[in-house]
């Protein structure tokens, strides 16, 4: 009988700790094969490998590296992740050197030899020429660039490598078996130690029990401390960062190591997270607020850096409304200030949703359970060091302060709570997200009024009012942000501007809360949507299988009501022809995504209703009905899946390919999907109290969440994210340096292919002319498109050595006089060197001012037109005016340079000695409506000249002073709708104060103070 009491804690132990620690001996490890390259080097460095999976480009998270050395005979081995692969992109060295390689081959897990490729399987990427060595292998000439990806090795066909090696099921069996027996032998030998030890554990829990029912505000924030701690670990403890360069993100250079002073080799295989948003977006852009707002003193309205010139302040995104961001200005965006706005804002999540689920059941052990599994979710993954984390964490607030706002007792404690709406409201508009942060406010405030229409309160209709007073004020107070962001929109371009609709297979619904299931319908197993955890997927199925119950709660009615809409968009039952139609809506693009995040705040609170009803059963609830029909639910839901489920590309897009099934997918499922069954069996016996239960709910807690903590190192790092370490975002770059002392003529500075990826040049202080900006100049695109500049990803411009000099005159007449290209690239002759370090800089001579004056006046009809004329242009700057017909610049025309061009945040001042009458161009982007002009003080009416950028008439000869500003021009519009705003949340707050008092009602549903 010993051995039975023991027997079931012993036999849950010993499954926990085979999964944890006797996993990878056994051979349950991702599916990943081997690229070997035998290889001499003249010179040491370092060589990196990427994968084609043929899904539309090259992925740079799938990426491997290996140190060269400076010496014959070395084999460098990178690893690959299993999955379908076309070819491989190869950088042999990231130095200055020569190389020699020979027969590369793929080897399984196990050493076997699964691919050869020999001599012709090698190919130029780049305009280099490979040579053949005549002795079985290959390498360069001399002076040729062997880094940043010259080298295609190519298969011939489309290959799908697999590591060979399937799970050992009898080495786990008899792992768990013995770890069974030598936990249950402990167990009875030292029985009577640890009875004594549990009551001593179980009483001091009775107290912390006892000061949590007295605190529960308290209480929870304790556990969300407690969930950040263990989610996070590695950058509370480690060191380590959630904007590592080493997560996948291009800086300044496009090799392994993206910016200077990185010396780890080890990369984050990212798996299409997009890693690059604030490294290349918020990051730059909470600098130039830093630059504006500390060192000149002025608010941003314009960011010169980007793009020819963008809106700042109309961009959406820029995060000054968040008070939390504030501390990451005032640190000029260093790192560990991003990190710590992560991190609280983890916290709040992890709070807000368990004091949610407080509310709504006034269950405080379920609410801490849910609380501490909010900080585990695959979202996290799919958006590592995204803005939309910050969009996720605040929203549970805005639901959480609807709550009070119907249960509140006095005008102060409503006003309290609407204060806190506002400020939840203000906090998700500024997260750094524009569709995400939408959605949410909208879906979490429709779902807070419904549960307060749905309530008792009395006096429901004034509460409800006051909330909707409330979110008036918000929408008022950040009209400079959203009004100013629309008008400049319909002038602006934006790559949503065409709509795409991307929504998840409806039999996919269980990638919803583990995104393992998502990961093996695409090659590589990439990241797609957005999910939560299976904790909160037995959660919601508990309130599915109560549902007769939850409906009848106000909470549980209303976010079942607006989770509707939300599963109808994100998983195509509103099919993409309709979503089309649909303005705004229509733009979204990734609609699967966007209403995905909404979902899962809904269904974390839904799940700690369903969780409360199971644990408080009412006498027509205890039999075996409702688990029968939750057991019943997730063989539908997995049924749908296993059966329905298609293969799709990285961006949802189907696919023919079959899912790829890993042995670490097989293992990990059936273990989630057993842990789903237990998990409310276990809970049911918590009441007693004993070690048992306690152990048990631990060790599937541990099953259903560790996947989805962050981590230093793993066995199986595919699977999760492995932060890097944390560094100088900023760090100095000699080819920067030396480029500085060159640009007191504020010229334009692009990188060839992706160094100095756009975006990155505004931490450096560089003008670029393409940027991932929310709006950009749609005059701009318009005549870029006429060019023959590579254009990708909707935005971003792309300059190669090979074509250099064939757009030449384009990059010229953009002001770009300076590229940063790698070391040991060729310039085309038009180009001069003007240092080389860790890259190489070259100037283009003929490249345009970036102010000037000329006596004449070009025509063109169409922007198809003026890029004829720039390219048959004499190379001398010209002015030019879309109009009727086409007129080409004049050949004797007069052109003057502009002098001591001054930049202030939002203006820019030249000074010009005009031989005559003529045009001051600033090649500088136009937005119609919001641009003034002045010369010698007097205001005069500017006009678009070269059909991106802006002039002014010059009357005669003589000397002027020229300012050019950007002013939105609905912006005294919004300051006046701001102030109103203002005046609104002043009124209501004063009568929500001296209103008489409020009776307080509250939902008893499951009880009031369990434990």
């Amino acid at each position: 009988m010993r051995f039975l009491k023991f027997a079931p804690a012993s036999a849950l132990l010993a499954v926990v700790l085979t999964v944890l620690f006797g996993w990878m001996p056994f051979r349950a490890s991702e599916d990943v094969v081997w690229l070997e390259v035998p290889m001499e080097s003249s010179a040491a460095g370092v060589a990196t490998v990427q994968t084609w999976s043929g899904g539309g480009h090259w992925n740079v998270n799938i990426s491997s590296a290996h140190v060269v050395r400076d010496e014959p005979k070395q084999v460098l081995r990178f690893r690959i992740p299993g999955g379908l692969c076309h070819e491989f992109r190869f950088a042999p060295l990231n130095t200055l050197g020569t190389v020699a390689m020979g027969q590369a081959r793929v080897r399984d897990a196990d050493g076997r030899v699964i691919l050869k490729l020999g001599n012709d399987a090698w190919s130029d990427a780049d305009g280099d020429k490979l040579k053949v060595l005549g002795d079985g292998r290959v390498g360069f000439a001399a002076g040729s660039s062997p880094h940043q990806w010259p080298v295609i090795l190519a298969p011939g066909k489309a290959w799908h490598f697999s590591s060979g090696r399937e799970t050992d099921l009898l080495g786990l069996s008899l792992l768990c078996v013995a770890l069974a027996v030598v936990s249950l032998l402990i167990a009875v030998r030292f029985e009577a130690l640890l009875e004594r030890g549990w009551a001593r554990v179980t009483k001091r829990a009775q107290r912390i029990c006892g000061w949590a029912v007295a605190s529960p505000y308290r209480a929870l924030a304790v556990v969300a401390i407690l969930s950040v701690g263990c989610s996070v670990f590695p950058v509370l403890f480690c060191g380590k960062s959630f904007l590592s360069p080493t997560t996948g993100a291009v800086c300044l250079y496009e090799s392994y190591v993206t910016i200077p002073g990185v010396e780890s080799l080890k990369h984050e295989n990212a798996r299409n997270s997009d890693t690059l948003a604030i490294q290349v977006g918020h990051r730059p852009w909470t600098m130039y607020s830093y630059e504006s707002l500390i060192e000149r003193g002025e608010f941003p309205l314009w960011n010169r850096y980007n793009s020819c010139g963008t809106p700042f302040l109309g961009n959406g995104l820029n995060m000054l409304g968040d008070p939390l961001h504030w501390p990451v200005i005032l640190s000029n965006s260093a790192s560990w200030a991003w990190d710590l706005k992560f991190v609280v804002a983890r916290w709040l999540l992890a709070w807000g949703i368990g004091l949610c689920i407080w509310k709504a059941t006034s269950h405080l052990g379920v609410a801490a359970l849910v609380a501490f599994g909010a900080n585990f979710l695959g979202f996290f993954a799919f958006r590592l060091c995204h803005p939309a984390s910050f969009s996720l964490c605040y929203a549970p607030w805005i639901f959480f302060a609807w709550q009070h706002l119907g249960t509140g007792r006095t005008g102060r404690s409503l006003a309290g709570w609407a204060f806190l709406l506002l400020l939840a409201c203000q906090m998700e508009f500024h997260s750094g997200t524009a569709k995400e942060a939408a959605f949410l406010i909208a879906f979490l405030n429709a779902a807070g009024a419904l549960s307060v229409w749905f309530g008792e309160a009395p006096q429901r209709a004034k509460r409800i009012a006051a909330g909707i007073v409330t979110c008036l004020a918000f929408v008022l107070l950040n009209a400079p942000f959203w009004l100013v962001f629309f008008d400049s929109l319909k002038e602006a371009y934006s790559v949503y501007a065409a709509p795409a609709v991307h929504q998840v297979q409806p039999a996919a619904f269980i990638g919803l809360f583990d995104d393992i299931f998502f990961h093996r319908l695409t090659p590589h197993e990439m990241h797609t949507n957005p999910s939560a955890n299976f904790l909160i997927f037995s959660g919601f199925l508990l309130a599915l299988a109560h549902i007769p119950r939850v409906w009848k709660t106000p909470v549980g009615k209303a976010l079942i009501i607006t989770s509707l809409p939300a599963l109808a968009f994100a998983f195509g039952v509103i099919p993409p022809f309709i979503v089309q139609k649909i303005p705004f809506i229509a733009n979204i693009s990734h609609v699967g995504n966007t209403f995905s995040c909404v979902l899962i705040v809904q269904f974390a609170i839904l799940a700690g209703i369903g969780f409360a009803a199971w644990m408080t059963p009412t006498d027509k609830e205890r039999g075996s009905r409702q688990w029968v029909t939750y057991l019943g639910l997730i063989a539908l839901v997995a049924c749908a899946y296993f059966v329905g489920a298609t293969g799709i590309t990285q961006d949802n897009k189907p696919s023919d390919l079959m899912p790829h099934v890993s042995p670490f997918f097989v293992v990990y499922s059936t273990l989630i999907f057993a842990g789903a069954v237990l998990l409310p069996l276990v809970l049911r016996t918590l009441k007693r109290t004993s070690l048992f239960s306690v152990l048990a709910l631990g060790s599937i807690l541990a099953l259903l969440l560790f996947r989805h903590a962050q981590f230093v190192e793993t066995t199986f790092d595919h699977y999760v994210i492995n932060l890097g370490e944390r560094n100088e975002f900023r760090a100095t770059s000699p080819a920067v340096e030396s480029l500085r002392p060159q640009l007191t003529e504020h010229a334009r500075v692009a990188g060839l292919r992706a160094n100095l990826l756009p975006g990155y040049n505004g931490a450096l202080r560089l003008d670029n002319v393409c940027s991932a900006d929310t709006l950009t100049c749609r005059f701009l695109h318009e005549l870029l498109d006429q060019t023959p500049i590579e254009k990708v990803w909707g935005w971003r411009m792309v300059f190669h050595a090979r074509t250099l000099a064939e757009t030449q005159c384009y990059s010229d007449f953009l002001n770009v006089r300076y590229f940063l290209a790698p070391l040991g690239s060729r310039h085309p002759e038009s180009f001069r060197r003007v240092s080389s370090s860790d890259l190489e800089v070259w100037e283009s001579p003929s490249a345009w001012p970036r102010t000037f004056f000329t006596d004449s006046v070009a025509i063109y009809a169409q922007p198809a037109d003026l890029a004829k004329m720039i390219a048959a242009s004499d190379g001398r700057p010209f002015a030019a005016i879309q109009g009727i017909g086409n007129v080409p610049p004049n050949p004797t025309r007069t052109v003057a340079l502009a002098s001591n061009l001054s930049y202030s945040t939002n203006a820019a001042t030249v000074t010009i000695d005009a031989p005559s009458a003529g045009t001051l161009v600033l090649t500088e982007s136009w937005f119609e409506g919001d641009m003034l002009a002045s010369v010698n003080g007097k205001s005069v009416v500017p006009k678009r000249v070269n059909h991106a950028f802006r002039g002014v008439e010059i009357p005669a000869a003589g000397h002027y002073t020229v300012e050019f500003r950007y002013r939105p021009r609905r912006l005294t519009l919004a300051l006046w709708m701001s102030g109103a705003g203002f005046a609104l949340a002043i009124a209501g707050a004063l009568g929500m104060l001296r209103a008489r008092a409020w009776n307080q009602f509250q939902s008893d549903e499951f009880g009031v103070g369990r434990v």
